[in-house]
């Protein structure tokens, strides 16, 4: 690209190279990044030298940003590479981004349509060497061209170079072959006929000039009106050819551009489809190092302009999703065929990202980026690390959540994120870190200046107070220690050296904390970032990747409605149209549960391949008793694998699953795919190790992270299929429908009941604060309730220590819970009724508010509600759900009390726990509930097999001998083979479905059964389906199939029999329990109703005592009146001559104490006197100057009205011309001979009069006044005097408002109406005023109200005035008014009496 010219704009101006800065560092460092000028002179030396200066000067805050040169370089990335909206621009400042091109896939060239004005501006800006005030011409270029680039404000899109080109040749040829340039325009203003008018006057006009210049003028443009101010003042008038040629040169340099702009719409506006259909569509294929991906939003945006509306994108919360690009032909086919991709790579610098501008005008960069700058500003702007020990680590973590919650390794690609959730995220975090600011911390210490050592940086680490959190760091400083030092730019390491140490030991700690983080860093490719990371997935690298392209199939929860055999079986049906139903192994097991078991689900295909053998009880159990097993007696069994979301937000998000069942998966799917692993293959072995967890706990990983651990085996994810736990979805529901259903539990690997780290935490806190009773009263000694506290809060965290998704064992909890409760302090305060009350309830019922209120009221929770009531819907009644809600936060609160962040962990793991036994609203409850599938209809299995071959197969069985038989086994690999025996008396029943393959219809068994009621979990877990039913004789009967069928059928009687007899035996213990509640609640009752009665008496008491204490209150006021009365009358006799004497003496001193302020009063008053006379003397000189001017205004109006005259003479003279009207001159007398004159003066009184200097200067004088007398007229006529004034300024304002806005509107001095008299008060008021303050005595006809202001036109009557007083009424008003009234009404204008009007009618008498 070759532009040519003499002259380039700046390259880089001081103010952008401020605002760079401004942009690059953090905020909390800005304050020290102060460059020492800031103006649009060029940086010189590209900033190296200012930025070295502003080093220097920050106080030892900025050195991790080297030197003045490093950091020079980095910003020529950051400001070259993003573009202006984001580093932001000064209107009349030139463009300072780089001319970049982008290579599309076809070895076209494209250029960003902003680039465009850029280039356009670098050519004009090279052609100004004969101008003269080059400065303003600059100005008018930058804010026309940046005024239409506005209008590409959100619109990302590319220009062909060959078009460009086109563009470019002619700008040359016209520009420098034949120099248009110097060419005048035909229409230029002349400033010279402004000479007539001020200096002041002159510079506004030649200002609006300028402005016209620009096509929509905005006050962000005032640096141009500055610009000429300046010129003008300095100058004006003797640089009016100056002025000439520049407005000149910009006139024709807007006509210019205008014709660009028009000619080549393309190249500047925005895509019109309609006007030009060809026109380039452009996306950006982003590189970062091997990965190719585009923005999802850019190129749904793109295929919409060419068919609109055919995409739609929704934002996710901050993230822009992406796309890879090897997919995209083959995802969109046709869509994408008119869209060209252009290769843009991803730049960084050493600190910071470059942002990339968004297709909707925003500004995002990657999300590992983003990751790796908030941490660096926690690291090194906030020094939260320094500030936490490993014991609080878990508090820590609590504070990060957003972290993780938002650089979550869901997304398997990378994406970008948006600066604004950048800045948004580490805000929240920062805000609940806000207690820990005040906490101080080490900076880090410069290093030597022949660099630092290995044990120079462990000593740094130390110094700083990190190995406190991190005990481990120091074990990576020797790694870290030879990455630097391999980096390093000078001879020596350096000061910015160790802080790139410092950070990298941190990270690596951190990331190896938090799992997630670092799993997240290899979904995003970008942990080659920190080599010393070691990331196991990337070492991992898989010897085949036959099966990398494959994907499993996923039910999850979005969009999908399960169905479940019953709430307390473990029976989940699929929505993959085939009603697919899922059974764990378990259900085949007894109460013994064999060591080597392993839970896996079971589908009806299974079911019905164990049926077609007749197996042992035994037998079987051992081939169901893990996944491993049973594929080997069933080799072409589907795998299936359960997820369990963590929370009740992102549910698919967030889902996990057991490390222990991908251990056994990962080989059976191997096998299967005919793949095995081979002998000496320890990566199991080594996951298994790595994935240790304490004791009573279990692992649980990510879906991403299982399909990272499957693609390093190589894994045929087709043949796996993620589904629902189906147990979880019935419990969650339980748990808020009936709160004595306690745990929100699945099955564990080993068939345990577990439950989450998190509701295990909530567990002990429900049990161990929510259940006790907090009335202060019955609490006997504080210090063991303190005790329990520390030790729920012990418990609770060493729940919360474990790893992130981990599971604790039920019985742990329990065991927990009941060491608790077994605690004599507990037992003390414990069985509290209202928590007893509200868990025994429906969750559907009411409480009454009144009782409700009063339990709070008794536990000391008055504060929960605030004193707020009116947001409660029905104040008699709240539902159950709602009180036990409240009640839990009420004890939350309470329990966090002030040490707040000492159980900030706790209570937010708490907090997040509430919504799972809570329902969003009462509608939603019932939404919530699973869909039951009928036992009928489940246990009908519909298999594609005909009557006959069923009877073949009876017939071959009949026919066999009983003898053992052999059953061949699914091979362990190609090569081996293995036979077992199996007796061929097995069981006709395996499982729940076993009984499916007997012909004989759903509908006879249940008209040959009684009604059965649907079985409770410990029901299913005593009568296990497992157990063998007594086998019948052959032999006995012909009909054997009939024997069976009965037997069969009494053999569920009699189970349907024991489970009754349970059900009955579990609703006696509920109606004890129900009994117990009813006398518990009946002596509430009692005792409520013994309170009442209690409260009343002592109201009555109460109010009783107040009556009493009035009547001695009173008593005591009238005698302490007759003891002053007393007193008073004891001194008036009791003066003697004594105290006359003293009295005298005190009276001499005070006036020798007078005199002596009488005589500082003089000397005050004299200076007072000079300063006045000096105030009058300037204020002189004023009236000089103005005088000065006046006459020099009156000299320029005679010479206007002899030029007018003699044009009026001329015109008179010539005898065609038409009579013309006489100019009034008058109009022109008092009136400023231009209408910016006549603003500036009223805009001047105005702003005089905004700050009511004037009101309160009255409003001291009376007060003043009234201050100084008791007298009751004075005080109204002072107030009414102050009235008037008001009224006067008011009005006065209004005029001058109103002559404002009429020039304003009209640009014309003859609208101006006469202001009124300057509001001031009356010389009646100014006579009382200074005589009051004298002191001098004033006669009581001076202070008679009477009429000061006329009835008729409210105006304040003068002494010499003549007024008009009417005879009957005594009102006074003025005499012209009285006359101008009297001649249409005839009457008073007060009291309506007949009045005749004086000048008609004058009286004879006088």
């Amino acid at each position: 690209m070759s532009i040519r010219g003499n002259h380039s704009p700046s390259a880089l101006t001081k103010s952008a190279l401020n605002r760079a800065v401004v942009r690059y560092i953090p905020k909390e460092l800005s304050k020290y990044a102060k460059l020492s000028n800031v103006n649009f002179e060029e940086a010189g030396n590209d900033g190296k030298d200012e930025l070295e200066w502003m080093l220097k000067n920050s106080d030892n805050m900025l050195r991790m940003y080297g030197s003045g040169e490093e950091l020079a370089e980095n910003l020529r990335i950051y400001i070259g590479f993003s573009s202006d909206g984001w580093i932001d621009y000064d209107p009349i400042e030139p463009y300072n981004s780089i001319i970049t091109e982008f290579r599309s896939l076809g070895s076209d060239s494209f250029i960003p349509k902003s680039h465009m004005f850029a280039i356009l501006h670098h050519m004009l800006y090279l052609n100004v060497g004969a101008v003269k005030y080059p400065g303003v011409y600059h100005a008018i270029l930058s804010i026309l061209l940046k005024s239409i680039e506005a209008q590409n404000a959100g619109n990302l899109e590319f220009v062909k170079r060959s078009d460009f080109e086109k563009l470019l040749d002619k700008l040359n040829d016209e520009l420098y072959e034949r120099r248009i340039f110097i060419k005048q325009p035909q229409q230029i203003p002349n400033f010279e006929i402004y000479s007539f008018l001020s200096k002041f006057d002159a510079c506004l006009v030649i200002i609006d000039h300028f402005k016209k210049l620009i096509p929509v003028w905005k006050d962000e443009y005032n640096q141009l009106e500055i610009l000429v101010l300046k010129l003008l003042e300095q100058h004006y008038p003797d640089n009016i050819e100056e002025l000439h040629f520049a407005m000149n040169r910009s006139t024709f340099m807007v006509n210019y551009v205008d014709g660009i702009i028009s000619s080549y719409p393309d190249l500047f506006l925005p895509y019109d489809r309609v006007k030009n259909p060809d026109h380039p569509i452009a996306v950006r294929v982003f590189q970062d190092k091997d990965q190719e991906f585009l923005m999802k939003s850019e190129l749904f945006d793109a295929i919409n302009l060419v068919k609109p509306k055919s995409k739609k994108y929704e934002s996710t919360n901050g993230k822009l999703l992406t796309l890879k690009f090897k997919s995209i032909r083959k995802d969109f086919g046709d869509e994408v065929k008119r869209i060209e991709f252009v290769v843009a790579l991803i730049q960084r610098t050493k600190h910071a990202a470059v942002p990339i501008q968004t297709p909707s005008g925003d500004h995002c960069i990657l999300a590992a980026d983003a990751l790796f700058e908030i941490l660096n500003r926690l690291i090194f702007c906030h020094r939260i690390f320094q500030k936490f020990q490993e014991s609080t680590w878990t508090i820590l973590l609590a504070h990060l959540a957003p972290l993780a919650e938002f650089f979550s390794a869901h997304e398997k690609s990378p994406f970008f994120v948006t600066m604004e959730k950048v800045e948004s995220i580490e805000a929240s975090i920062m805000n609940s870190l806000k207690n820990y600011k005040k906490i101080p911390a080490n900076c880090v210490r410069n290093a030597k200046k022949d660099g630092f050592t290995v044990q120079n940086l462990k000593n740094e680490l130390a110094n700083l107070g990190v190995t406190s959190l991190f005990p481990e760091i120091q074990d990576y400083a020797e790694a870290v220690y030879s990455e630097v030092f391999n980096a390093k730019k000078q001879e020596f390491l350096r000061t910015c050296d160790l802080f790139d140490a410092v950070e990298k030991c941190l990270l690596i700690c951190i990331f190896k904390r938090v799992p997630n983080l670092q799993l997240f860093l290899h979904t995003q490719h970008a942990c080659h970032r920190l080599p010393n990371l070691h990331c196991n997935h990337c070492s991992a690298v898989p010897q085949r990747k036959k099966f990398k392209e494959t994907t499993w199939n996923d039910f999850g929860y979005n969009g999908n409605s399960y169905s479940y055999l019953s709430p307390h079986i473990e029976t989940i049906i699929l929505p993959d149209g085939q009603n697919t139903s899922l059974q764990p192994n378990i259900l085949q097991f007894g109460p013994e549960i064999s060591p080597e078991f392993r839970y896996f689900l079971l589908d009806l295909d299974d079911h019905c391949a164990v049926s077609c053998v007749d197996l042992t009880d035994d037998f079987m159990q051992k081939m169901v008793v893990n996944l491993d097993t049973f594929q080997k007696f069933c080799p072409k069994k589907k795998i299936y694998i359960r997820a369990i979301p963590m929370g009740n937000d992102k549910r698919d998000e967030t889902r996990r699953v057991f490390a222990e069942e991908v251990l056994d998966l990962i080989p059976v799917v191997l096998r299967q795919q005919s793949t095995p692993l081979k002998k000496n293959d320890e990566r199991l072995n080594n996951y298994r190790n790595s994935w240790k967890m304490p004791k009573y706990s279990v692992k649980t990983i990510s879906l991403t992270e299982f399909w990272y651990i499957l693609e390093e085996f190589d894994v045929d994810k087709s043949r796996i299929t993620i589904v629902p736990d189906p147990t979880y979805e019935n419990t969650s529901y339980q748990m808020i429908a009936d709160f004595e259903h306690e745990y929100l539990k699945i099955r564990s690997p080993c068939g345990n009941w577990v439950i989450r780290k998190e509701q295990a935490a909530f567990k002990i806190f429900e049990s161990a604060i929510c259940e006790i009773d907090h009335d202060t009263k019955k609490c006997v000694d504080y210090s063991n309730c303190l005790k329990l506290r520390n030790e729920v809060r012990s418990a609770i965290r060493q729940c919360l220590e474990y790893d992130e998704g981990a599971y604790i064992e039920l019985k742990k909890v329990e065991i927990m819970i009941s060491i608790f409760r077994n605690q004599n302090s507990f037992k003390e305060k414990a069985n509290y009724a209202l928590f007893q009350r509200l868990k025994l309830m429906e969750i559907d019922g009411l409480v009454p508010m009144d009782e409700f209120l009063y339990e709070f009221s008794k536990q000391k929770f008055d504060h929960f509600f605030g004193g707020d009531m009116e947001w409660i819907q029905d104040p008699e009644n709240i539902s159950v759900w709602k009180g036990y809600e409240w009640y839990l936060n009420a004890c939350l609160e309470d329990f966090q009390g002030q040490e707040e962040e000492d159980n900030f962990d706790a209570v937010k793991a708490i907090r997040e726990e509430i919504p799972f036994r809570i329902p969003p609203d009462e509608s939603s409850l019932e939404k919530m509930k699973p869909d039951v599938c009928p036992i009928e209809n489940f246990f009908t299995c519909e298999r594609e097999q005909s009557m006959p071959d069923d009877v073949d197969r009876k017939k071959k069985k009949k026919k066999t001998p009983k003898k053992k038989t052999e059953v061949k086994v699914a091979p362990e690999s190609p090569d081996d083979t293995q036979k077992t025996l199996v007796p061929e008396e097995a069981s006709p029943e395996i499982g729940i479905n076993r009984s499916n393959n007997c012909r004989g219809t759903s509908e006879e068994v249940s008209e040959e059964l009684p009604e059965r009621s649907t079985p409770t979990s410990d029901d299913v877990q005593k009568t296990s389906p497992l157990k063998k039913t007594p086998a019948v004789d052959i032999n006995q009967s012909k009909c054997c199939t009939k024997c069976l069928r009965t037997s069969e059928m009494c053999n569920e009687a009699k189970k349907e029999l024991k489970m009754t007899q349970n059900k009955l035996e579990k609703y006696e213990k509920k109606a004890k329990r129900t009994e117990e509640v009813e006398i518990q609640m009946r002596e509430m009752e009692v005792e409520m109703k013994r309170m009442k009665k209690e409260m009343k008496e002592k109201e009555l008491e109460i109010k009783k005592e107040k009556c009493e204490n009035q009547d001695l209150k009173i008593s005591i006021l009238k005698l302490e009146a007759k003891n002053a009365k007393m007193q008073l009358e004891e001194k008036n006799h009791s003066i003697s001559q004594h105290e006359l004497l003293e009295r005298v003496t005190d009276f001499s001193d005070q006036l020798k104490t007078e005199k002596a302020k009488n005589e500082l009063m003089k000397i005050q008053l004299e200076q007072n006197e000079e300063k006045l006379k000096s105030e009058t003397r300037e204020k002189e000189r004023g009236f000089e100057e103005l005088r000065a001017v006046l006459s020099i205004m009156s000299t320029e109006m005679e010479l206007v009205q002899r030029d007018n005259r003699n044009l009026l003479e001329q015109i008179a003279s010539t005898p065609e011309a038409p009579p013309n009207p006489a100019v009034p001159e008058s109009s022109s007398e008092g009136q400023p001979c231009h209408h910016r004159f006549a603003l500036f003066r009223f805009q001047r009184i105005k702003d005089s009069l905004c700050h009511k200097k004037q009101l309160k200067q009255a409003k001291e004088m009376v007060e003043k006044m009234k201050s100084c007398t008791d007298l009751v007229e004075i005080h109204q006529i002072a107030d009414y005097e102050y009235y008037q004034f008001e009224g006067k300024l008011l009005k006065y304002v209004k005029e001058v408002e109103l002559n404002i806005q009429k020039i304003k509107e009209t640009c014309d001095v003859s609208t101006v109406t006469p202001l009124p008299d300057s509001p001031e008060f009356s010389k009646r008021f100014v006579n009382l005023y200074w005589r009051i303050i004298n002191n001098q005595p004033i006669m009581s006809s001076e202070i008679e109200v009477s009429d000061s202001e006329c009835f008729i036109c409210t105006e304040e009557m003068v002494s010499d005035q003549e007024t008009l007083q009417c005879e009957k009424c005594k009102k006074v008003t003025h005499y012209k008014c009285a006359s101008k009234w009297l001649k249409i009404n005839r009457s008073c204008p007060n009291c309506r009496e007949k009045m005749l009007d004086p000048e008609e009618f004058p009286n004879l008498g006088q």
